[in-house]
């Protein structure tokens, strides 16, 4: 595909699942004011910043902000009056909260701020480079507000089905919800795993060492993993709102809503595995650390489990016969 339209079908694809977003009329007013508010906070937090600088790594401020700004328009639009919007209105200002406040941690040890381009958007370079792009700066700004929609459809959906589901708080939901909020903590577990094990490997002068305790025994990234995991619950939490408003009688509108809750799950999956999580850590990692390439044969790459432990060697002694 041409590089100059190399994103059109996802645009287009966003174009259409906000459509349907906006045209069903309990979610319009939510809909349009959530879609002005990402356009600007991705233009201002992280487009404009990144043009100036070349550094696209401002995208990730801009990200938990548009999620921040779902959970405010949560309590704006919803109905303050059931626990559901409560809840979900709680779980966006956490996850917007909680890797804000870890992005701006990370900057301030830095004295010029954000002096350097992070490791997962060098990577993008990479591909750019790959698909014959001279520049940066087209598919950076291409790829932010590609982004910007993308929390203005796919990951705004739970929000807009939980917040205006005027029914009472389901057993279902709430087992959901708490494990978002396990996944969650089991996410930030894993960080603080990590971060404790590199600071060890500072300490020791092995910058090198590869962090292979805790959750880091079960899965190379059980960071990404409970990541994904969390979305794909609060896309699950979603499915009973999704079914009291499937008789609506909107079909065609409240399909493209389906086709946006499952998006959840899968976009969050391939932007974990394939675009800025497993395979650009991995690309630095195999080529920084001479003993990841081992941690790679013996650790799950992205879903968690135990490795079989190596079966004892038996030698089976030959009898021979005394002549």
């Amino acid at each position: 595909m041409n590089k100059s339209i190399r994103l059109l079908p996802s645009y287009v694809a966003a174009f259409v699942l906000f459509i349907g977003l906006y045209e069903t009329p309990v979610f319009t007013g939510f809909a349009l004011s959530n879609l002005i508010t990402q356009v600007l906070l991705f233009g201002a937090l992280a487009a404009i910043p990144a043009l100036l600088t070349q550094r696209m790594s401002y995208l990730d401020l801009a990200w938990p902000a548009g999620l921040f700004a779902i959970g405010v328009q949560v309590l704006v639009y919803g109905d303050l009056d059931h626990a559901r919007t409560l809840l979900i209105a709680a779980v966006y200002i956490l996850l917007g909260a909680r890797f804000g406040m870890s992005v701006f941690a990370g900057w301030l040890q830095e004295p010029r701020g954000l002096p350097f381009e992070l490791p997962k958007y060098l990577y993008q370079r990479i591909r750019w480079r790959k698909l014959g792009y001279k520049g940066a700066a087209t598919p950076m700004v291409a790829e932010i507000f590609l982004r910007a929609l993308v929390n203005a459809t796919v990951l705004v959906t739970p929000a807009l089905l939980m917040a205006t589901n005027p029914k009472s708080l389901s057993s279902f939901e709430a087992v959901l919800l708490g494990a978002w909020v396990l996944c969650l903590v089991l996410e930030a577990v894993a960080d603080r795993q990590k971060a404790r094990s590199l600071q060890g490997s500072f300490k020791t002068g092995s910058q090198t060492a590869v962090c292979t305790t805790g959750l880091w025994k079960f899965s190379r990234h059980p960071n990404y993993f409970f990541h994904w995991a969390g979305w794909t619950a609060l896309a699950v939490a979603a499915l009973p709102s999704l079914f009291y408003r499937l008789m609506d009688g909107y079909a065609t509108l409240w399909t493209l809503t389906t086709v946006s809750l499952v998006l959840v799950s899968l976009a969050m999956y391939w932007t974990v595995t394939l675009y800025t999580g497993v395979e650009a850590t991995e690309y630095y990692s195999a080529n920084k650390r001479p003993a990841y390439t081992d941690y790679q044969r013996v650790t799950s790459r992205f879903f968690p489990h135990r490795q079989p432990k190596p079966k004892p060697q038996v030698f089976q002694l030959e009898r021979h016969r005394e002549a």
